[in-house]
C-alpha cells in the first residue's frame, strides 16, 4: 500500500478544492493514484460541491412544519445562490425534507444536521442543481397542554413565523391557537423587534423621543 503523504493530500486538495479529510480518504482508497483519487471525488460530488463553497447563497426559501395537535413546530431557512433555483421543484422538496428532518430528529445545530446522514442529501443537491445550497438556521418550539402554539408561512415561502403563548388552562390554549396564527401573520408582515414597548432599549427610546421633539 502506498504511503499517503501530507504533500499528496495538499496537491489533491489544490486540484479539487475538496476537504482535506476527503482527499486523504480517497487517496488511501486509490492507493496513492492521484488521477483515480480525483475521479473518486468527482463521482461522489465532493469536488464539485467544494468548488461552490465560497459562493454567496443569499436567496432561498423557508420551511415550516407544525404538529397536527399543535404540540411542536419547526422552521428552517435554506439558502441558494439564485431565486431561479429557489423556485425549482427539486429545491422546494429539499426544503420540505430538511424541515421534516429537523422536526423528527431535532439536531442541535446546523453543524450537527450536516454531520448526520441527512447531510449527504445536500452534497447530492449541490451536484445535481449546480449551485451552492446551505442551511442557514432553524429552530423547534414545543408546547404542553396549557401552551398555545401556531405558525404561519408567507405565500412567497420566504418568511416563516412560530408563536407560543403560555395560557391559564388547556381550554384557553386551544382557543388561542387561531389568534396566534394571526399574530404570526402580523409578525411576518411587520417584523417586530420586541413583544412590548417596555422591551425597547433605553438609548433607542431617548433617541427617538429627541428626534420627534425636534421635528415638532
Amino acid at each position: 500500500m502506498a504511503d499517503i503523504t501530507a504533500a499528496m493530500v495538499k496537491e489533491l486538495r489544490a486540484a479539487t478544492d475538496a476537504p482535506m479529510m476527503d482527499c486523504k480518504k480517497v487517496l488511501v482508497e486509490a492507493d496513492g493514484d492521484m488521477a483515480k483519487a480525483t475521479e473518486l471525488l468527482k463521482e461522489r460530488g465532493i469536488a464539485k460541491a467544494a468548488k461552490k463553497a465560497d459562493r454567496v447563497a443569499a436567496e432561498g426559501l423557508a420551511g415550516i412544519l407544525i404538529a397536527d395537535d399543535f404540540s411542536k413546530a419547526s422552521v428552517v431557512e435554506v439558502n441558494s445562490e439564485t431565486d431561479f433555483v429557489a423556485q425549482n421543484e427539486g429545491f422546494q422538496n429539499l426544503v420540505k425534507n430538511t424541515v421534516a428532518e429537523i422536526y423528527n430528529n431535532q439536531p442541535a445545530d446546523v453543524e450537527a444536521l450536516m454531520a448526520s446522514p441527512f447531510g449527504a442529501t445536500f452534497t447530492d443537491a449541490v451536484t445535481k442543481i449546480g449551485e451552492k445550497i446551505e442551511v442557514r438556521r432553524f429552530g423547534t418550539l414545543n408546547a404542553d397542554a396549557t401552551t398555545a402554539l401556531n405558525g404561519y408561512i408567507h405565500s412567497n415561502n420566504r418568511i416563516a413565523v412560530v408563536v407560543v403563548a403560555k395560557c391559564d388552562s388547556e381550554k384557553t390554549a386551544e382557543a388561542m391557537r387561531p389568534v396566534l396564527k394571526q399574530v404570526a401573520m402580523h409578525a411576518s408582515a411587520m417584523k417586530p423587534t420586541t413583544l412590548s414597548y417596555k422591551d425597547f432599549d433605553t438609548a433607542y427610546v431617548e433617541a427617538e423621543t429627541i428626534g420627534r421633539i425636534e421635528v415638532i
